[in-house]
């Protein structure tokens, strides 16, 4: 078994070949080919690598799957006595992708 830790826009993942994630929107259209090379750590073969200069020869590749929004979150802003009282939703929006190769 081998997987990978990767950051992207400061979040960390966990990769292993042909697996789905859901990560922060990306500007990629949908059936994109996108790459990853800001890898943390590589577990292979009960090891855990964290050498700087191996891990800079390491890629990602990944299939952009489509764009999707999260679930809602409520927000509630309140100030007791002072007949105060805010409600906001947001819904992140998130890419769901697929590992296709991890090429080391």
């Amino acid at each position: 078994m081998m997987y990978v830790v990767f950051c992207n826009k400061g979040k960390q993942y966990i990769a292993e070949n042909n697996s789905i994630l859901f990560i922060d929107k990306l500007n990629n259209n949908e059936n994109d080919y996108i790459e990853f090379n800001n890898i943390i750590l590589v577990y292979k073969d009960n090891d855990i690598i964290i050498d700087k200069e191996y891990l800079s020869k390491i890629k990602i590749i990944a299939l952009v799957l489509k764009h999707i929004k999260g679930k809602k979150i409520g927000i509630v802003k309140f100030k007791r006595r002072k007949n105060y009282l805010k409600r906001y939703n947001h819904r992140k929006l998130i890419t769901k992708i697929k590992i296709c190769n991890i090429i080391l």
